[in-house]
């Protein structure tokens, strides 16, 4: 995940950084929605990604990364409630 301070350098960053989080999820199966460690890693992301629209200049760019962080946001919520 190439960062600089909390945010990620480009959208692109961003976007691998995300496509890594779904792998890893996919990899843990039903085991990572009870993994703290996990959750934290998409919490960091979450974090990063939100710092990172800073930077974006292009909407497409601006959206898209709207949409991975509603995604997260979303997928967070959901395993808050089922803890």
């Amino acid at each position: 995940m190439s960062q600089h301070m909390d945010r990620f350098l480009s959208f692109n960053d961003l976007q691998m950084a995300h496509e890594q989080l779904l792998d890893q999820r996919a990899q843990l199966g039903d085991a990572g929605d009870r993994t703290p460690e996990f959750w934290q890693t998409v919490f960091d992301f979450a974090r990063c990604a939100q710092a990172t629209g800073a930077l974006l200049d292009f909407s497409r760019d601006r959206r898209a990364a709207q949409n991975i962080l509603d995604y997260w946001a979303n997928t967070l919520y959901r395993a808050q409630g089922q803890a």
